[in-house]
């Protein structure tokens, strides 16, 4: 088990991702709260998954993150 230092929640995974305390209410406080160098790729699929899906009014936080952590991991974001 690891031990987050900063706000002591244990994880499964060393130097597991997670916020510490309260998650974004939004997705734009999602991407805000990320680094400078991949907001840019977030505001990318944020904007592809409103053109395929123009009718849909709030996506789900966790899926947002999931496909952004997974075109950030394999580079397939261009």
């Amino acid at each position: 088990m690891w031990k987050c230092p900063k706000c002591g929640r244990e994880f499964k995974n060393t130097n597991q991702d997670h916020f510490c305390g309260e998650p974004p209410k939004t997705i734009d406080a999602y991407i805000s709260e990320q680094p400078d160098s991949i907001q840019p790729l977030l505001h990318q699929v944020r904007s592809t998954i409103h053109t395929a899906l123009p009718d849909e009014k709030a996506l789900p936080l966790p899926l947002i993150a999931e496909i952004a952590k997974w075109c950030y991991e394999t580079g397939n974001y261009h």
